[in-house]
């Protein structure tokens, strides 16, 4: 499995929504989904604070920032 990750803070609403929109689509891509909280590192907080939630993929060093859909995600995920 790959490892995809979700930059995130505790009580963001949308990286909730985000996470459910992502969850089921896990398995059929090959994916591991990490979350990571931002607000422990000072430089992922200057880089991510005013877009998350965002989607990171290490295996090809893409982003897809929020507002996304089920399709968006689909072509970020093939």
């Amino acid at each position: 499995m790959r490892p995809l990750i979700l930059y995130h803070t505790s009580h963001c609403h949308l990286c909730k929504l985000a996470a459910e929109l992502i969850k089921p689509l896990l398995i059929q891509y090959d994916f591991q989904l990490f979350e990571q909280d931002i607000k422990g590192s000072e430089s992922l907080m200057a880089c991510y604070a005013l877009k998350i939630p965002v989607l990171f993929r290490p295996d090809n060093d893409t982003e897809l920032n929020w507002p996304f859909a089920e399709q968006q995600l689909h072509k970020f995920l093939a």
